[in-house]
This record gives structure tokens, sequence and C-alpha cells, in this order.
């Protein structure tokens, strides 16, 4: 696959303190972008109250040891929930190390935004990799910038739907754009990228399935001469890099079935009501219709440069309409059938696929720059570059105060917030078809019911209960019961949890409240004095995730340490004869 625009020269790339610089650049860029949220705090985001919540709980089991929190203990006012067997953990890594390091003690809405402000920065380094393939230095700082500053990536992504999980995944898009080519120039082995896919997966898996889709017209288009050899490679590593997040996906899709994410089938995440020509069914989404009018400009400004000023980086011109194309095509009926016949509904929303226009219009910046900049078009193509460049640039700069303007200060759900509420489609199946999907006054009521019960109670007043140990995942607890009782312990009912006796080892069955609350562990435990112990252990889901992610480890460094190791075998035995 060759290029034919400027590139770096030699193997190396820039010098480190060029680079160091860049970053630098990037970094107080990222600040200044995200000064709303620095001076006024958490924007009012779809999942703002979610976020706060779960980076709450999260760090809160990770200061307790728990290097991956899955159940975590403070949701439902305490009872704990499963959301973190099924949502990707990888952005709330990075706030437990935020907040457990550099920003301890600080409040749970700095510590998001600080998190914030580091994936913007990130996403500007990210695109610098993938840049710099194409341009100079400066253009690529200059497309750097205009990435992070796209109205999809900062405005919908982090001021208006708080997708945290989203806005990860966005950081990590273009190195891993840009290991794809690597490896389909024969450039690279496929670490690198096995690498970035594990943490696309690990961030946000529709975001993964969207590079995965992403990547097939680049593929197609950009694979010349075609080989084998390099597009295997890039499948092997993608998959190495399934593997690897195995940890997280395998559990996830292993125990669907215990949990209520037959929410996720309503009319609202049906793709077909959010295509560019669609109505919108359910919650009133003002941010979905203020989408795509300046998609269509910078599409326009983007696609209008390349084609009246060619003369830049061929390869790049290519893979910009690529990525520009397939959102289009993925956000309109021609895509139909492909969403019909394929899994590609677990992605939900079609308008999802803006991360690669995002990508496509700051590469069309960036050769713009470089036509200014640089020793490429002269007269009226010249022009072309400024217009196209100070249109894409104008467009970002133009969403930034209105948009943070309109959204005024933020509203956050003080009950979601004071009950810890949890997301309830990760509640038990069948257990809980009170609860709503975005809880109502009833669904606040019945957690508000639970928030001021003790640890385990005797409801019948048949004797008395004492906690000895309790942790998130486990409760220890004794017992003195005149007569055989039900206890009721405040923990989230899940199939999975156990209850033994401490001196036996008897296993004692387990059963929710009954409909109508909320689902806490009930049992009928005997008449007289004992020790029992209530525990969530690691699920077979879970090692079996385990299993798969050290697997495909093991996998990555025999292919190539042992790669290595066979070449210098090879050439001493050589270097003998």
């Amino acid at each position: 696959m060759a290029d034919d625009g400027p590139r770096p020269t030699g193997p190396t790339g820039p010098a480190p303190s060029g680079a160091a610089l860049d970053w630098l650049v990037i970094s107080a860029a990222a600040s200044l972008l995200m000064l709303p949220s620095l001076l006024g705090g958490l924007p009012a985001g779809h999942s703002q109250h979610f976020n706060l919540i779960w980076q709450s709980g999260f760090i809160a089991e990770m200061a307790d040891g728990v290097l991956y929190p899955r159940w975590i203990g403070e949701l439902w006012a305490g009872a704990g929930g499963a959301d973190f067997y099924f949502y990707a953990p990888l952005p709330f890594w990075l706030a437990g190390l935020i907040g457990l390091g550099p920003c301890s003690g600080c409040s749970g809405e700095t510590v998001l935004v600080a998190t914030g402000v580091v994936l913007l920065a990130l996403s500007g380094v990210s695109f610098r990799v993938l840049a710099r393939r194409f341009a100079g230095r400066l253009p690529a700082l200059i497309g750097a910038v205009v990435y992070m500053a796209l109205p999809y990536h900062l405005g919908v992504e982090w001021h208006d739907r708080q997708a945290l999980g989203e806005f990860a995944a966005i950081a990590v898009l273009p190195a891993h754009l840009a290991a794809v080519l690597a490896c389909l120039e024969g450039r690279a082995r496929g670490g690198r990228l096995a690498l970035l896919t594990a943490a696309l997966a690990l961030s946000h898996m529709p975001s993964g399935i969207i590079a995965a889709v992403g990547a097939i017209p680049v593929v197609l288009v950009l694979h010349r001469p075609f080989r084998p050899g390099p597009l295997g490679r890039v499948l092997l590593a993608g998959l190495a890099g399934l593997g690897l997040a195995g940890i997280y996906w395998l559990p996830a899709v292993l125990l669907l079935d215990s949990v209520n994410s037959a929410y996720l089938d309503s009319a609202f995440f049906d793709w077909r009501n959010w295509m560019f020509t669609s109505g919108i069914v359910g919650m009133e989404m003002p941010f979905f219709n203020a989408l795509w009018p300046p998609l269509i400009v910078l599409s326009a400004l983007t696609i209008g440069f390349h084609v009246l000023c060619p003369g830049v980086s061929g390869t790049g011109r290519l893979l910009s309409v690529c990525l520009i194309g397939t959102t289009w095509l993925m956000v309109t009926p021609l895509s139909y059938p492909l969403w019909s016949a394929t899994p590609l509904a677990v992605i939900q929303f079609p308008y999802r696929f803006l991360v690669l226009a995002d990508l496509g219009i700051a590469l069309g910046a960036v050769l713009a720059a470089s036509a200014l900049l640089g020793a490429g078009p002269a007269g009226w193509r010249r022009g072309v570059a400024a217009l196209a460049l100070g249109g894409i640039t104008l467009a970002a700069a133009m969403e930034y105060p209105a948009l943070r303007a309109h959204r005024g200060a933020p509203a956050r759900d003080a009950q979601a917030l004071a009950l810890r509420v949890g997301a309830a489609e990760w509640l038990p199946a069948a257990v809980t078809p009170q609860m709503e999907l975005w809880a109502s006054r009833a669904s606040y009521a019945l957690v508000r019911a639970i928030a001021d019960r003790p640890l385990i109670a005797v409801p019948d007043g048949g004797g008395r209960a004492e906690p000895v140990e309790v942790r998130s995942r486990s409760v220890v607890f004794d017992i003195d019961l005149a007569r055989p009782s039900r206890i009721v312990i405040r923990r989230t009912w899940w199939r999975h949890w156990r209850l033994v006796e401490a001196g036996t080892g008897r296993a004692v069955a387990l059963a929710p409240t009954p409909a109508g609350s909320f689902p806490l562990i009930s049992a009928e435990l005997p008449a007289g004095k004992g020790r029992y112990r209530l525990e969530l252990p690691v699920l077979a889901a879970e090692w079996a995730g385990y299993a798969l992610s050290l697997a495909a480890l093991l996998a990555l460094a025999l292919l190539h340490g042992g790669g290595g190791l066979l070449r210098r075998i090879a050439g001493s035995r050589r270097a003998r004869r």
C-alpha cells in the first residue's frame, strides 16, 4: 500500500523532543476545550448520574483491593448491583487511577472531569500517530486539535450524552486505524494492533464493532496490491485483541440470560429509529436533529477539498473519503440490508458511526494544512486548501461556545444520586418487572424502601441476626433464632449468590423477596444458633474470561517472542555454515 504524500523521514519519525512538545500542546488544547467542565462541573449529559454513581462505587471497590470490580456494592442504596459484569471497565479503571492517585480526596465530579480531560488529550495524541503517516508535525498537530474539537466528539459524546465508554473508544480509534494500516503495509507484526483492539473492546464494545466495519472499505480500497499475508495478520491481530479483552466480554455474554437485558430490545434502542432520515421513538433527544447540519457542512468541505486539491496524499485522501463515505452509508436507508442481515443491531444507534466521520474530517484538515503550509499545490488550489481548513476549523470552533452556552449549569438527578440507582437492565431477570429502564417515581419508591433497612433482618421477629464481617461480595453473620424463620439480607438478589453454613459447609437455598418489592436476598434458616456466609464467588463465566485472555496473551507472546527466537536460531545456523 503506497503513500504518495509527505511522510516523516527516517524510521523513527520525529525527534523525541518534538513529540514531547506536540504532546504538551495537545494537553494544553484539551484543557482549554474542557474549560467549561473544569470551571462549571460535569456536563448534564444523559449518563451523568450513572457515571457519578459508577465511578464512586468502582473506586471504592478498587480501594478495597479489588483489581477488577464487577459487583458494585454502593449501587441500589447499598444493596449492590452487577453493572460491571456488563459495562466495559477501561474508562473507570482510568478514573480509579486518577481518583486513588493524583486526585485522591477529590469529589466524584472532579475525578470524572479529570478523566475526561485525560481522555480528550489521549485522543489528540492518538490522532497524531495516524496523521504523521500522511503529513509533517505542524499539520498533524493542527489535525489533532481539530479532532478533539469536532462537534460529535466533544459536543455530543461528552456534553450531550456523557458517554464515557464511547469517549474513551474515540481516544483509541485513530491509533488503532494506524496500526491496521501498518499491518497491511507489512511494517508491523500485529502486536500493537492486538493491544489496541483489546483497548477498544474494554472501552466500548459497539465502538470496536464500528472500527471493524470501518476497516472493511479501508482494506478494499487501500490494500493494493492485494496480499493475503498482511490481511491475515490484521485478522489474527484483531482476534488476538478480542481474546485479550475476553476477561470482560465473555462473562458479559455468558451471563446475559440472568439479567433484564430484554429492556434493551425496546423501540428506543431499535436502530431503525435513529437513522439520518428517522423520527425518534420514546425519549426526546434534541441533540439528534442537531447532529446533521454540521456533519453535512464538514463532510462537504472535506470531500470538496479532496476533489479540487488532490495532490497532497493520495492514500490519505482515499482514507478520508472511505471513512466519511462509510458513515453516510451506515446512517441512511442504503445500509438497511447490512443492519438486518448482520449482528450490527447490537450497536443500537447508527449515529455512533459518526466517530468514523470525525476521523475522516480531521484527516481532511491535516491534508489541507499540509497543502497550505508545505510545498504542495499553488495558486487557486492553495486557496481551496485554506478554505477547507478554515471552514472545518470554524465549524468546530462555532460549535464550542454555542453548544456550551445553551446547556447551562449541570442538572443532576438528585434522587438517583442519593439512592445510588444502578442500571435497571442489569437487575435480575423476571423478578423486577416493575422497575423501569429510566427510573420513575414508583421505581425510586422501591429503592427508598430498602435504604434504611438493616443489613440482616428477621421480619417475623423470631430471633436476631448480627453481621460479623461485611464486604460487597460477602457477608458473614451469626443467628440466634427461637424458631425456623425467614431472614432478609440487604443484597440485591442474583441467582449466583451462595449461602453456606460456616461449620458444615451445608448450602442453603436462596430466593428473592416477594414481587412488588425490590429483589433482596432471603432464606429460610432453622431455629438455634449458627454462623453463615453469604458470598458471590468468582463465577465460572469469569474464570472462562480469564482463561481466554491468558490464552490470547500467551499466543501473542509466542507469536512475537517465538518468531524472533526462531529467526535468531536460523541466523546462527546460517552463520555456522
